[in-house]
């Protein structure tokens, strides 16, 4: 299934994404749900997850004879999560918005695990609803058939309205409305509290802004410990990092990090051309291109 979070900048989209999925990288035994069991992505446990992933890819080897790896855990991810277990620090595997996709010859696609959980933060920067182009037929059939890999997809975005209609109009769409966290006497964080607001059409959620009319479930999730050690709130600094090494800006940064070139150019901040939205006119003119180079060679 296909979920939609939305909460203004800094109101805890980032948190809530990895409070809920901090728990599948350790492959908990138990399902941390939301109190009124409307998320149904969170029924059945870690554990239980990855012993479904685990299964199917037993069953596509045997029958495709392929030999796909297993992953050690579910948690698919354009953002950075981490957790410790057992001694070792663990984090997500990464999956940038714009490898969402069927396989396409002309733009390069990542295959996820099957019943994996992808976690696609900040959608609109790949599938903004304001592009008057139309949503690419590898992102699109994707959409539509990633219940067949047993994926479930999780949005989030900083408005309800921002997204392509093709994601709003097959999602559960989910309001942060706050974020509420529980001190201990020494003044650090022990559990943090989200309220929820759950739509589960899109036409709820338009007839909610239009007449103000309860057309939702409210449910609350609260995670056990502090969320923000499991996350960098700061992630993205790099590209600030590169810019100041670009253009000669002089501060004093609080991190170095390796490699920052090799990181900016495999993941710009602005997706790159024709990635995810065309027109058809271009979608013709790259597939000629690429009959011609293949001609050519």
């Amino acid at each position: 299934m296909m979920y939609y979070f939305y909460a203004p900048s800094g109101e805890g989209k980032s948190a809530l994404k990895t409070a809920m999925l901090e728990p599948f990288l350790r492959n908990d035994f138990r399902v941390n749900m939301d109190k009124k069991g409307l998320l149904e992505f969170l029924r059945y446990s870690p554990e239980e997850r990855l012993k479904m992933a685990h299964d199917r890819i037993d069953y596509i080897n045997q029958v495709y004879g392929t030999n796909f790896e297993k992953p050690i855990h579910v948690v698919q991810s354009n953002e950075t999560i981490h957790t410790k277990h057992q001694g070792k620090v663990i984090f997500n595997y990464d999956l940038p918005g714009d490898k969402l996709g069927l396989y396409d010859e002309i733009y390069e696609t990542f295959c996820s695990p099957p019943c994996s959980i992808i976690a696609w933060d900040e959608t609109q920067k790949e599938a903004s609803g304001r592009d008057s182009s139309s949503m690419d037929p590898r992102v699109s059939s994707f959409l539509q058939l990633h219940r067949k890999w047993g994926l479930d997809i999780l949005c989030f975005s900083q408005r309800s309205t921002i997204l392509d209609l093709n994601i709003r109009d097959n999602c559960r769409i989910v309001e942060i409305e706050s974020m509420r966290h529980n001190y201990n006497e020494y003044g650090f964080i022990k559990s943090t509290t989200w309220r929820l607001k759950v739509f589960y059409k899109l036409k709820d959620l338009e007839r909610y802004n239009a007449t103000g009319e309860k057309t939702y479930k409210s449910t609350e999730f609260t995670y056990m410990g502090n969320v923000y050690e499991h996350f960098d709130s700061d992630e993205g600094e790099e590209y600030f990092v590169y810019l100041a090494m670009k253009r000669g800006l002089n501060f004093r940064v609080r991190t170095i990090i390796n490699n920052v070139d090799d990181y900016v150019k495999e993941r710009p901040y602005v997706p790159p051309d024709n990635y995810r939205k065309t027109t058809k006119a271009e979608r013709r003119r790259l597939e000629a291109e690429k009959q011609k180079d293949k001609k050519d060679s």
